[in-house]
C-alpha cells in the first residue's frame, strides 16, 4: 500500500503557529518581569559596591538589550522537551 504524500498533509494555520509561539518561542510576561528584577538587584548591588569602593569610577548602569525593550525570546533548547 502506498505511503500518504507529505504534500496531502494538512497545512500548517495560523493556530498552529500561535500555539507554537506561545509555547516555544515568546518571553512570558510574568518571565521577563522575574529576570528584570534580577538585573535590578545586580544594579543596586553594583550601585553599593561603586559607592563603597569610589576607586573603581563606576557611575552608572543601564538596563538595555532584548529584555529592556520587550523583545526577548526563550532559548529553545529548554522548551522543546515540554512540546512532545
Amino acid at each position: 500500500m502506498p505511503t500518504a504524500s507529505p504534500f496531502l498533509a494538512a497545512l500548517i494555520g495560523h493556530t498552529e503557529i500561535t500555539e507554537f509561539a506561545a509555547d516555544c518561542v515568546n518571553l512570558k510576561r510574568e518571565d521577563a518581569e522575574e529576570y528584570r528584577q534580577q538585573v535590578r538587584n545586580l544594579r543596586d548591588k553594583l550601585d553599593r559596591y561603586a559607592a563603597d569602593h569610589p576607586e573603581h569610577g563606576l557611575i552608572k548602569t543601564l538596563l538595555s538589550g532584548s529584555l529592556a525593550k520587550g523583545t526577548a525570546l526563550k532559548a529553545l533548547m529548554t522548551s522543546t522537551s515540554s512540546s512532545t
